[in-house]
């Protein structure tokens, strides 16, 4: 062996995987699913999902007292995995996750998200993109009619209607919006 030559380090499983990150996702899924089978004392409250259904799809459950559970998974397994509390603030959820959260990467759990209202929807958005999701909505590529997208939707409700515009609990979400907008207006620009 030459001297002074690297020794092999064994490859480390990330922290969301390890055996204590499972037992306590576990625990706070089924703490969860017990929240969410009572009648919601939010109405953010619930499972939701955004991705493309195949190789990247993010899941989200979230209640008043049991915070939340992030997973994202895709066709080669588990990427990413964070849980811990919820608070309403002003009209925002705020994450704190109790793994570390990267702070830039698809991986990660946006700790900022605004609870939109949309007809019978509901959409969580990353407070950082709430104004690309209202360029969606105004080139009509929200509301859409599949699960799979760009935005968290909760479980469901693609197939339920909207009207209107989208709200958030601070008042409209898409102030740009023309006053003449609405959602059965063919798009400007097809996506």
């Amino acid at each position: 062996m030459l001297s002074g030559a690297a020794t092999a380090q064994p490859l480390r499983r990330p922290l969301f995987q390890g055996p204590e990150a499972l037992a306590r996702a576990e625990t706070v899924r089924a703490t969860l699913r017990e929240e969410l089978a009572q009648p919601p004392t939010r109405s953010w409250a619930g499972r939701y999902f955004m991705g493309d259904g195949l190789a990247f799809n993010w899941h989200l459950e979230l209640a008043p007292k049991a915070g939340f559970l992030f997973e994202l998974d895709g066709d080669t397994g588990l990427y990413g995995r964070n849980y811990g509390g919820v608070t309403e603030v002003d009209g925002t959820l705020v994450l704190a996750p109790e793994l570390p959260n990267p702070k830039e990467g698809f991986d990660r759990v946006e700790e900022s998200i605004v609870p939109v209202t949309w007809g019978q929807r509901r959409y969580l958005i990353p407070a950082k993109t709430l104004r690309p999701f209202c360029g969606h909505v105004f080139n009509h590529w929200e509301p859409r009619d599949h699960r799979t997208g760009l935005y968290f939707i909760r479980e469901g409700d693609e197939a339920k209607p909207v009207s209107g515009r989208p709200w958030t609990p601070r008042g409209g979400a898409c102030p740009n919006l023309p006053a003449d907008w609405g959602p059965d207006q063919k798009p400007l620009v097809s996506p």
